[in-house]
């Protein structure tokens, strides 16, 4: 899986180089034909031409060298898995290890029924994001999910979550259920204790 960016393929960044390059320089060649002409005003235009020319080569050519050291991020360290309703799930998602030279932008979370993702669906989500909700899911039915960090390089190996699959359903495991029932323990017993009390004449 790779990066949707054209500027994977170094013909491309080659060519897009070149496109800039001439660009800038017909816009130079314009004032200077201008000038040529009698326009005697466009001096400091010309300058600012040949310089705006300059910078958008050097910025290019340094991106460039700075894209050919650069590698794939690494595979995140812990994907973990929460329900959320019957038709939805929280996904955690961790940093990876390594982001190999680019900064990591974007996570690509993928889902699917089967453990093999033959027919996953995929979205991308900023990497800033520490958490992703994937809402919609069929009811009833296991959902595989697996997170993979993206650079302008291309998109890492995946992690898969932590539990592998689970069921959507109405458990929030955000909120501890052991909190839940002591409260609940509580109020029960706070209840049976004034009952009993009051029919012992306490």
């Amino acid at each position: 899986m790779t990066w949707p960016h054209s500027y994977a393929d170094p013909s491309v960044r080659a060519r897009r180089l070149e496109v800039l390059l001439r660009a800038k320089q017909i816009a130079l060649g314009n004032v200077l034909d201008e000038m040529k002409a009698g326009n005697k005003h466009l001096q400091k235009e010309h300058e600012r031409a040949r310089q705006v020319c300059e910078v958008a080569e050097n910025f290019y050519r340094r991106w460039n060298v700075a894209f050919r050291a650069a590698n794939r991020p690494s595979a995140p360290k812990e994907v973990r898995l929460q329900p959320v309703s019957s038709t939805s799930l929280l996904v955690l998602l961790g940093e990876p290890s390594d982001h190999n030279g680019a900064v990591v932008t974007r996570c690509a979370v993928e889902w699917s029924e089967t453990p093999d993702f033959s027919a996953a669906s995929r979205v991308l989500c900023p990497a800033v994001t520490e958490e992703y909700l994937l809402e919609g899911l069929p009811t009833g039915r296991p959902c595989y999910v697996r997170v993979a960090a993206c650079n302008m390089v291309g998109t890492g190996a995946p992690t898969s979550s932590t539990p592998p699959f689970l069921v959507p359903s109405r458990c929030d495991t955000r909120r501890p259920a052991t909190s839940v029932c002591f409260v609940c323990f509580v109020c029960l017993f706070v209840c049976f204790f004034f009952f009993e009390g009051g029919d012992r004449g306490y």
